[in-house]
């Protein structure tokens, strides 16, 4: 195990050991039951401009500055458990392998600020500060160039399009079950087709895209799960005249628009577009459409598709994905974002239920009209029958009067 340790010259030091020191620092290791493979050689470091990279070996070989040029060398014995360095209060320097370069070799890990490190390379600080300065990281990772491609972290797999097993990145929290360990949170690993996503692990992870947005009245409360109308972009629980209805995300995978340090708490987390937890006053059917309940309380409830009507269009929240038989308020998760609730869906959606009066009254009228043209199709047939009677009553009396002047003949003769 190696690690870098502060010296009194604001030099860095360096701490080798075999296996967890037992050692301390600026003390002497007794002489008795000393392997002869660990040596500290006090030769003097009479080069110029002294070098500040290091080579290591496990197990050690370590150069000291603990004396003067000129005195000789001289090998300080170390228990079998372990070597703490510096013995001596002054930094020590390594010779590098080649210019620019070191080697650190340390089989039970290189700890930066910790005298355990869990893997290769571990830097442990406790700090505790605000996020907007660098002062407030463990570590920091620069590339100085002005250029145009400043690139800073590469990360790396021997496997060729590995998959969601190869964790490209990960994600720890504190020991969250109890059972004693640290617990994943999240990870950036390989999806399998050439590309990487990102997953949370504590509790499913998160399901939608979601940004920060102002609340419109700043002492309103307003709940994880709530509906909300958006205004302006700003969110209340009011829903009428809002441009938008939404909902307040529970765990989103991806946030935007992050408002200035100090001020999230004048904000809320409103899914845009994926799977959301909302807040459902009774049964629900998956399937359902979830829209407000109209109390402006936050709550929605689920209609089914076949009972929606042309006005519930424009309030729909999502889709619920999930089935629930509970009568009372609880979560169900919900597909939003996939459907636009904006004002101009809800002035088309107007537009075609006026259309859809009109066109209903347009029925009423033809009925009408059907009626009376049924009306006037009998006046015709009565109207021609009569006619047909008014032709056939003048042949009768063209006939009578015929036989009326032969009649008045015969009498004449």
């Amino acid at each position: 195990m190696a690690q870098l340790l502060p010296s009194e010259g604001g030099q860095p030091t360096l701490l080798v050991a075999l296996s967890p020191p037992s050692v301390e620092a600026g003390s002497t290791p007794p002489s008795a039951n000393m392997p002869p493979s660990v040596e500290a050689l006090a030769t003097p470091l009479a080069v110029p401009n002294p070098p500040s990279l290091v080579a290591v070996e496990t197990p050690p070989r370590v150069i000291t500055a603990s004396r003067l040029a000129g005195e000789p060398r001289q090998t300080t014995p170390a228990r079998s458990s372990g070597v703490t360095l510096p013995l001596q209060p002054r930094p020590i320097l390594f010779f590098p392998l080649v210019q620019n370069q070191f080697l650190v070799r340390a089989s039970g890990g290189f700890g930066i600020g910790t005298t355990s490190p869990n893997t290769q390379l571990q830097v442990t600080d406790e700090i505790n500060g605000n996020g907007n300065f660098l002062t407030s990281y463990v570590t920091l990772l620069e590339n100085t160039s002005e250029g145009t491609s400043p690139d800073v972290l590469a990360l790396k797999v021997g496997k060729k399009n590995p998959g969601s097993a190869a964790n490209l990145i990960a994600f720890f929290g504190g020991d969250f079950d109890g059972d004693g360990n640290d617990d994943l949170i999240g990870e950036i690993q390989g999806d399998g087709a050439g590309g990487v996503e990102f997953t949370g692990s504590l509790t499913g992870g998160g399901g939608d895209y979601a940004e920060w947005l102002p609340r419109l009245r700043v002492e309103e409360k307003i709940e994880k799960g709530d509906i909300v109308g958006v205004t302006g972009g700003k969110v209340t629980k009011v829903i009428e005249d809002a441009h938008h209805i939404m909902v307040l995300t529970i765990r989103p995978i991806v946030l935007g628009n992050a408002p200035d340090k100090g001020e999230e708490h004048l904000y809320e987390k409103v899914a845009f577009l994926g799977q959301a937890p909302v807040k459902v006053r009774g049964i629900v059917k998956a399937g359902d459409f979830i829209m407000p309940s109209g109390l402006n309380d936050g709550v929605g409830i689920a209609i089914s598709p076949d009972e929606m009507k042309p006005m519930h269009y424009a309030q729909i929240v999502g889709q619920a994905w999930e089935s629930s038989e509970e009568t009372g308020v609880r979560l169900v998760n919900t597909l939003v974002g996939l459907k636009s609730n904006h004002t101009g869906m809800g002035r088309l959606l107007t537009l075609l239920q006026e259309q859809q009066k009109e066109i209903k009254n347009l029925g009423t009228r033809l009925k009408k009209l059907e009626k009376i043209e049924s009306k006037m199709v009998e006046f015709d047939r009565l109207k021609a029958k009569m006619a047909q009677l008014e032709t056939a009553y003048q042949k009768i009396e063209n006939i009578a009067l015929r036989n009326g002047d032969v009649a008045e003949s015969k009498t004449s003769r």
